[in-house]
């Protein structure tokens, strides 16, 4: 039975109700479409002589149902209904049911992985319980290129008052809904959580995959593209056989290689010889997962709704599925009967994927940035794996396109991407593989792109020292939502890949990878697109020398100041303030990570949640988005001026041929407005009582390092001043920490303990501090402030330096030196001296001088 209400309003608004009631089934299909585009609603009230007093439902990313209870309060949100599950709010759920249990106990059973109920129930009006679903996302939102409708119509609160009433309050935006109430038995909703309750199975039956959508799916068609054509071709396959070194290879994957053995002969030529057993137990493992990534969108597999979004199917079974199956199938496993079951399988799971139910960035229905990849890699590996399907096409360019947008927006000219480092790797790993898919299944001509190698060439640059606390590997940086000692097999993949292009590049990359051990994962955590593939990857046999990187600006991300690279005593400032990289980052924009002669001095914490600002190397000044205005680099000195709202950061770090040489770093923190800002920096001391390792001494802190490397910090009066009131405060924070082989510690086992300066500092008035790492056997240098601390002196057993730093133009002459700009250096040594513009101006240091008009340096040997 039908049933069509429609209400007209003025300026041609309306609402249109349909009603649909099935013969024999619990349900009432509710199709709704208006455009009053404002706050209108209309409100369906459940609780006038039902009362309910608790939800059933499986919320965010749950893996279990659960039943709560319902608090009436004034305007409390005590659950939303929604076609897309935006996991970060528990209260969102594609179906729930709404039930009367009073003086009635839940419980949870382990051992059955099942809800319990006592008393059950007696009779039906007390074991009943409304049901409400929700599907068919493009009902709900509107979409399309250029829309991005975030509207309220997605989400449907169900909101109670303290006087007893619940009402589903429904927004008439536009453009409409789909969705479902129902009814059904409390009782055999207490299902175990490896099953799917009632409720579920209605969402699923009516909302998410009707069978009249599944009737005019593709799922039989004409087949002639050969196997395998994913991650690796015949032709590749047959030069692995004929390798001497195949067994050793097939080695660095174990998880795989019993099904290689079987697989590459065949798939070379060779008969294929192998016992039933293991091809039977081979086809059982792929048939297992591939039915259990059907079931995703049957039943809701994974223990989860199947229309939240989330990387589990894109990353996880589509990773898991196709590459295995890509060699089977050519290797000749299956036969022509069960190839078109698989193929059919495979044909429904990327229509839905393709669906807007699963993902519609264009109605913001999206997730973290690498989640999306992950998508878009999934629809192009479908693609490729069905290369003839009618809807192949479709679904490369939806996949391959967005990949292409992300290489080109989602990074800035020197390849800052916009996560942090480890869901950098998340995303950068299916963009790698969808590209050399695209190729070998004959989307796309064999071109490497040069945004790939370019984002990946960013990771290696901003890449940690030889780390004595990791068997003196280099690791890139935990900065942001990043574990502790992490490492990329994709630096030698994209090595290998690139060689012959882009020879240099890749060079380079192939030596990161040996220094971080020559890892054979691309990252930390599971779930990795390559992880099939990552043997097939490598060449262990190239070994190319160090590339000769300087200091480099990266536009969007931050810097890289380093001096004595490579080598084992580098010194490096791994600075973060940028517009681009700001996904997956704490509240650190200005902060920096400091390594010192090789040491690790002043350590970022890693991936804990997204840390405050007073957990980094900056001011504690608000959470504005920076930018680096200007940045120079020169083989004495580099210059970075950072900016945001309220707060400049300029860096002066003067560099010495002698990576054991004077090595150190002037900061001027400069605020405007009134009151307070608060300046913090951690420092990585002596782990044999810590605290004692940070001694206040005049206009010096001194600290005693963790390894053989000091720091002093100097603070140019006014500011020393402000010393003896200094508050020295220790943190430790506990993240996942990685290990050399590849393997990772639990969430409180990867811990860091530093000691943070913390100086309240009076806005408006400039804080200079300079940061100047010794060995523990070296004396402190000397410092004295000039012209009001925009010039210091610095007295060090290599020779004198001048260092001048403000924010605005200024002049200054004394004795031999005279300045005018904002940031210059001289620095003498014996019978030279090296004279430094950073920015426009002019310096002179006796008869030497410089006027410049863009930054420059030179050495005189008379002066």
């Amino acid at each position: 039975m039908d049933l069509e209400c429609r209400y007209r309003f003025a300026e041609e608004k309306s609402w249109l109700l349909k009603l649909r009631v099935i013969a024999g089934e619990p349900v009432v299909l509710i199709h709704e479409t208006f455009n009053l585009d404002d706050v209108s609603r209309w409100d369906f009230i459940v609780s006038d002589g039902f009362a309910p007093t608790h939800v059933f439902a499986r919320p965010a990313e749950d893996t279990r149902y659960s039943i709560a209870p319902l608090t009436y309060q004034d305007n409390a949100t005590l659950v939303r209904l929604c076609p897309w599950v935006a996991w970060w709010d528990r209260r969102n759920n594609t179906f729930f049911g709404l039930l009367q249990a009073k003086d009635t106990t839940f419980g949870y059973d382990n051992q059955q992985q099942r809800l319990t109920m006592q008393p059950l129930p007696q009779g039906a009006a007390r074991d009943d319980m409304l049901i409400a679903a929700a599907g068919d996302v493009a009902a709900w939102a509107r979409g399309g290129p250029e829309v991005y409708d975030a509207g309220w119509s997605k989400f449907v609160p169900v909101v109670s008052s303290k006087d007893g009433l619940l009402a589903f309050h429904l927004q008439l935006a536009a453009p409409g809904r789909r969705w479902l109430l129902g009814t059904g038995s409390i009782k055999e909703h207490l299902v175990a959580d490896t099953e799917v309750a009632p409720a579920q199975r209605l969402m699923n039956r009516y909302c998410e995959t009707p069978l009249n959508t599944v009737k005019d799916m593709p799922l039989r068609w004409a087949r002639t593209k050969t196997h395998p054509h994913l991650g690796i071709t015949a032709d590749d396959a047959r030069r692995l056989v004929a390798s001497v070194k195949y067994e050793e290879i097939l080695s660095k994957n174990p998880q795989s290689r019993e099904l290689k053995r079987v697989c590459l002969p065949a798939i070379a030529g060779q008969p294929l010889t192998q016992e039933n057993a293991r091809i039977t137990a081979i086809k059982a493992d792929i048939q297992q997962k591939l039915d259990a990534m059907v079931g995703y969108f049957r039943y809701g597999n994974n223990r989860r709704g199947s229309a939240m979004f989330g990387t589990m199917i894109p990353r996880v079974d589509v990773g898991y599925v196709l590459p295995p199956l890509d060699l089977a199938l050519g290797a000749g496993l299956y036969t022509p009967e069960e190839q078109e079951r698989i193929f059919a399988q495979l044909a429904f799971v990327a229509d839905k994927l393709r669906s807007p139910d699963y993902v519609s960035p264009g109605r913001s229905l999206t997730g973290n940035p690498n989640m999306v990849t992950a998508w878009c890699g999934a629809l192009v590996l479908m693609a490729c794996m069905m290369p003839e399907h009618p809807h192949a096409k479709s679904w490369y360019t939806e996949g391959m396109g967005r990949l292409d947008y992300m290489l080109e927006k989602w990074q800035g000219p020197n390849g800052a991407w916009i996560e942090a480092p480890h869901y950098m790797m998340a995303a950068i790993d299916p963009i790698f593989l969808a590209k050399v898919a695209a190729v070998n299944a004959g989307f796309m001509e064999g071109k490497l792109d040069e945004r790939l190698i370019r984002t990946v060439m960013f990771l290696a640059k901003i890449s940690t020292p030889p780390d004595p606390n990791f068997v003196n590997r280099r690791h890139y940086p935990p900065i942001g939502n990043t574990y502790l000692n992490e490492t990329t097999m994709m630096f030698g993949a994209v090595a290998k890949m690139y060689r012959q292009a882009e020879p240099e590049q890749a060079a380079a990359l192939q030596w990161m990878w040996q220094q971080q051990g020559k890892p054979y994962w691309a990252g930390l955590g599971g779930a990795f697109s390559l992880d099939f593939y990552k043997e097939l990857l490598m060449d262990e046999s190239w070994n190319p020398p160090a590339p000769k990187w300087t200091s480099e600006a990266f536009p969007g991300f931050g810097a890289m100041l380093r001096s004595g690279f490579p080598g084992d005593r580098e010194t490096s400032m791994i600075y973060h303030q940028g517009e681009i990289a700001t996904q997956h980052y704490d509240y650190d924009q200005g902060a920096f990570e400091l390594w010192a002669k090789g040491r690790p001095i002043s350590l970022d914490w890693g991936y804990h949640g997204r840390a405050p600002a007073w957990h980094h190397n900056c001011m504690d000044i608000g959470n504005a988005q920076g930018k680096v205005l200007t940045f120079a680099t020169a083989p004495t000195v580099d210059y970075l001026h950072g900016h945001q709202s309220g707060w400049d950061r300029q860096v002066l770090f003067l560099k010495d041929a002698n990576p054991l040489g004077p090595n150190y770093f002037m900061l001027r923190d400069s605020t405007d407005g009134t009151g307070t800002a608060n300046w913090w920096l951690w420092v990585n001391t002596r782990k044999e009582n810590p605290m004692m390792a940070v001694q206040k001494a005049g206009e010096i802190v001194k600290v005693i390092g963790e390894h053989d490397v000091d720091i002093d910090i100097w603070f140019s009066p006014p500011n020393a001043e402000r010393i003896p009131n200094m508050e020295v405060k220790e943190l430790t924070v506990a993240t996942v920490k990685g290990t050399p082989d590849g393997s990772w510690t639990s969430w409180t086992d990867g811990k860091t303990t530093q000691q943070g300066l913390h100086l309240v500092q009076p806005r408006g008035v400039p804080l200079v501090s300079l940061l100047y790492p010794r060995l523990r056997d070296e004396p402190t240098a000397k410092m004295l402030a000039l012209a009001d601390g925009k010039v210091t002196k610095i007295i060090t057993p290599a020779g004198n330096d001048y260092a001048m730093l403000a924010l605005e133009p200024f002049t200054y002459a004394d004795g031999p030196l005279a300045f005018s700009g904002t940031a210059g250096v001289v620095q003498v040594r014996g019978k030279q001296v090296t004279l430094t513009l950073c920015a426009a101006g002019s310096i002179s240091f006796g008869k030497a001088k410089l006027t410049s008009q863009t930054p420059m340096s030179k050495t005189f040997t008379k002066y």
